[in-house]
């Protein structure tokens, strides 16, 4: 799982609207793979300077490829001490040392329920087969009025179990009554540098690249439990009949 620039220049754009003492819960340890320079772009240079390298960033930047655009890994706990948010990772297993150990396939722990300002989920959702439970889980432990931000495969092939359409999030937000506070983009990763571009949340579209993933961000509004929704396209068309058009003279 990794935070890239733009998921850090929305979190950042999101801080003023979060307490004082701002929560956040990410699924997943978070690889911060935002270079220096961006770094104090988007928190300026007197946060920037309170960040932390880690000690393994050789290992991590193999992992993902990246040796030769990052010389080193902003540590995600120095990242979001220097945002004054409280930074809980979670994950199935503690690959980086310090996350909780949580199945999202499986209903959380009650107190993990409404527990957090922000659920970041920056590619996690695709990895658990039980898909339902885990979007239900990230908006259970979300406090009403809370943020949700994914960032989610659309066009990767065995990056996961999941590839994700537009519709999926227009369409479980909607019918369950919480609200998308963000277009729906694509999303293309090119080292680390970013390129984003509007999605219609409905209509068929092709995707630009190989490794396109789909962000939103999202609102919850309520504690009712989740209801499965249908997807738009049945809803708003239940014969399953295309419309005819008369000709002028007809």
């Amino acid at each position: 799982m990794a935070m890239n620039v733009m998921v850090l220049s929305i979190l950042q754009q999101m801080r003023p609207r979060l307490p004082a003492q701002a929560t956040l819960c990410c699924l997943g340890y978070p690889d911060v793979l935002v270079s220096e320079s961006q770094a104090r772009q988007i928190l300026g240079p007197e946060r920037a300077a309170r960040l932390r390298y880690r000690a393994d960033s050789a290992q991590i930047l193999a992992w993902h490829r990246l040796e030769s655009k990052l010389d080193r890994v902003i540590d995600a706990d120095s990242l979001f001490e220097a945002m004054d948010i409280k930074f809980t990772p979670i994950d199935l297993v503690a690959s980086r040392g310090t996350e909780r150990v949580v199945d999202l396939n499986h209903p959380v722990a009650a107190d993990l329920n409404a527990a957090f300002d922000v659920v970041l989920d920056a590619g996690t959702m695709e990895h658990c087969f039980n898909v339902g439970q885990a979007i239900s889980n990230i908006v259970a432990m979300a406090r009403v009025d809370g943020y949700i931000i994914h960032l989610n495969p659309m066009m990767m092939i065995n990056h996961g179990f999941f590839n994700f359409s537009p519709t999926f999030y227009q369409d479980f937000y909607g019918q369950n009554g919480h609200a998308l506070v963000s277009a729906i983009h694509g999303i293309v990763v090119k080292g680390i540098d970013v390129q984003a571009y509007p999605l219609d949340p409905v209509k068929r579209h092709v995707a630009d690249a190989s490794n396109a993933m789909v962000m939103c961000v999202a609102q919850k509004k309520h504690e009712r439990a989740a209801i499965w929704p249908m997807q738009a396209k049945y809803l708003n068309n239940p014969t399953l009949k295309a419309e005819i058009r008369q000709s002028a003279q007809g």
